[in-house]
């Protein structure tokens, strides 16, 4: 965040934690009062004087995070579409603060949450200062950015030390603006930080998750450690407890929006005069892949899906499931779940509901069970040209043969007005709906009976060549990477044969073998 400083030595933005503070305080509100505190002053600087501070959120601005509760002092620039046109200049200021005591450091503390709208009429964000009784005034802090939105609100610190020497202080918190949107304080503070203690108190590291999936933010706390004047503050992480890692630019009490790929362990080291305590360690850990499948959305609206139907499963629903970003996981109970057999063939049948215009959709299977749709043989394409209200559209489908057993993530996208390709099944489309289910993938009566089943195909993984033996007849073979798309066909007339992999790129492919009568699709890797 640019900002403008004049007098400001610290400032620093953070989720607030339960924390050990070395501190005297001067002046502290939270406007529980539901009015303008006692010795304050609410000035509208020669606007309307309707256009001022208010105490009791009249205009319903659901603000959270951090001591935030439902009494606080806030600027609603919008109005609820009010007073459009009229030009604000609002200034809430307290009353004298008396600070002769202080000694070591002056410190001002809120929690805020500052909407913005970040053009040159937009509205500005002022906080000022006077130890003479407000005939001057000294810049602590002013910005058009956002401070605390969306949520969770902020809470801000600022370093009001140049003011040290002086008998009281006033603070002043001006919102100009025009039509724009709010500024919300809460909890303010006037107060003296102490110097560090050596060694310090390091407190408590904590999570806002202690599971996650490898997309999931999360954040870091440091519960009851010392906050005070040269102290310093070192965030680490460790896979296993023992090797530690100093985390980049994470050197205050708190860590926002992290995310990790596997388990991993956090702890802070608190330093004061040389002297360093770690905090007491949190671990995050990992959730299962196949409880962190994607969520996919849609930004315009719902066209809904009629019907699902896939052997015993069946869905018959005529309007949109109502959750958020029209997305809905089924419980595999009764009708809405199924058992499928590997290299089994089913007739998979959809059917549009209410909407406009032309539709695609498709459907996916997490066959290895790793927590995404992205292999070659996961995906089977419906239709690009679905009407509304369509009526049965069928298609075929044929289960993997090297599936694996078990309870299987299945989803069903349909989306308006685009085709419909296998990297869709977490993007972001217009219109739509998206279902997901559970089936049950079990050994298929084809596969039991299908003699293709007993060819060999190795090595696995394969470097240069990749071997076929153990058929007795004419066989076409074709092998497919990882986005479907066809890298290799060959004829093979006898009982053992060879292909030549060494132009093909590292990686996962999918190598499709048939008679005529039967097919056997297999899962290959090439690795050099």
């Amino acid at each position: 965040m640019k900002r403008k400083l004049l007098t400001l030595l610290f400032s620093v933005i953070f989720l607030a934690g339960t924390q050990s503070v070395l501190a005297q305080n001067y002046m502290t509100e939270d406007f529980t009062s539901g009015i303008l505190p006692t010795g304050w002053t609410n000035d509208s600087a020669g606007s309307p004087s309707s256009n001022i501070w208010l105490f009791n959120n009249p205009y319903n601005r659901l603000i959270s995070g951090v001591a935030f509760d439902t009494h606080f002092a806030i600027f609603d620039s919008d109005e609820g579409s009010n007073d459009d046109e009229i030009r604000e200049d609002a200034d809430l200021t307290t009353g004298l603060i008396d600070i002769s005591s202080a000694s070591v450091s002056l410190f001002l503390g809120l929690d805020e949450q500052y909407r913005g709208i970040t053009d040159t009429s937009g509205s500005l964000r002022t906080i000022e200062y006077s130890v003479d009784s407000g005939a001057t005034w000294l810049l602590v802090d002013t910005t058009i950015l956002d401070i605390g939105y969306p949520n969770p609100a902020a809470h801000s610190e600022y370093d009001l030390s140049t003011a040290l020497g002086h008998q009281s202080i006033m603070i002043r918190f001006n919102f100009r603006g025009s039509w724009d949107w709010w500024w919300a304080i809460d909890n303010i503070s006037v107060f003296q930080r102490a110097n560090c203690v050596s060694p310090p108190n390091a407190g408590l590291a904590g999570s806002t998750m202690s599971m996650v999936c490898s997309d999931t933010y999360f954040n870091l706390t440091l519960d009851s450690a010392d906050v005070a004047l040269g102290i310093s503050y070192q965030w680490q992480s460790s896979p296993d407890n023992t090797t530690w890692t100093d985390m980049t630019n994470d050197t205050i009490t708190f860590v926002s929006n992290l995310q990790q790929s596997t388990a991993t362990y956090y702890r802070c080291a608190v330093t004061c005069s040389g002297n360093t305590s770690y905090s007491v360690i949190t671990f995050v850990d990992m959730y299962p892949p196949t409880q962190c499948y994607c969520t996919p959305t849609y930004t315009l609206g719902c066209d809904a899906l009629d019907k699902v139907a896939v052997n015993t499963l069946l869905n018959d629903s005529t309007q949109c499931n109502g959750q958020p970003n029209n997305y809905i996981f089924y419980s595999p109970n009764g009708s809405l779940t199924t058992t499928l057999g590997t290299g089994d063939t089913y007739d998979f049948t959809i059917a549009s509901g209410f909407g406009s215009g032309t539709h695609g959709a498709g459907v996916w299977f997490d066959f290895n069970q790793d927590g995404d749709f992205d292999d070659a043989d996961e995906y089977y394409h419906i239709s690009d040209t679905i009407p509304e209200s369509s009526g049965d559209i069928t298609t075929q489908i044929t289960i993997s043969p090297v599936a694996t057993l078990g309870q299987t993530r299945m989803r069903v996208r349909y989306v308006y007005n685009a085709a419909v390709v296998q990297t869709d099944y977490c993007g972001a489309h217009g219109f739509g709906e998206t279902e997901d289910y559970i089936v049950t993938i079990a050994l298929g009566v084809s596969v039991e009976e299908n003699p293709l089943n007993v060819i060999t195909v190795y090595p696995i993984p394969a470097n240069n060549t990749l071997r076929i033996a153990g058929r007795s007849n004419k066989l076409e073979v074709t092998l497919m990477d990882q986005t479907g798309r066809l890298v290799k066909a060959v004829s093979m007339n006898s009982a053992s044969s060879e292909i030549n992999v060494s132009d093909l790129a590292e990686g996962i492919y999918m190598l499709r073998m048939t008679d005529g009568k039967n097919v056997s699709v297999r899962k290959i890797v090439i690795s050099r």
